[in-house]
């Protein structure tokens, strides 16, 4: 078995909670659209197609030192992305 690459992941701060851990109704449809709306925004400008979106590789942002922050979701994991 040959590894072609080795990933490493330092958290510094707790930025994120997962989906299905929402406070309201409208975290997970912001957190979804905003999603769609960055996986469109790779793929039309950039060319990134991301293969792997499911309810586990999407997370909503929640920075408490900065609640003024529009956006409130995060696609995460993206090492399977197709260039």
């Amino acid at each position: 078995m040959c590894v072609k690459w080795i990933h490493y992941c330092l958290v510094m701060k707790n930025i994120s909670h997962p989906l299905s851990e929402h406070t309201s109704p409208e975290e997970p449809l912001l957190a979804v659209f905003y999603t769609i709306y960055g996986h469109n925004f790779a793929w039309t400008l950039v060319g990134v197609l991301y293969r792997n979106v499911s309810n586990h590789n999407i997370v909503i942002y929640d920075d408490p030192d900065n609640p003024t922050v529009l956006l409130k979701g995060l696609l995460i994991n993206w090492d399977l992305v197709k260039l």
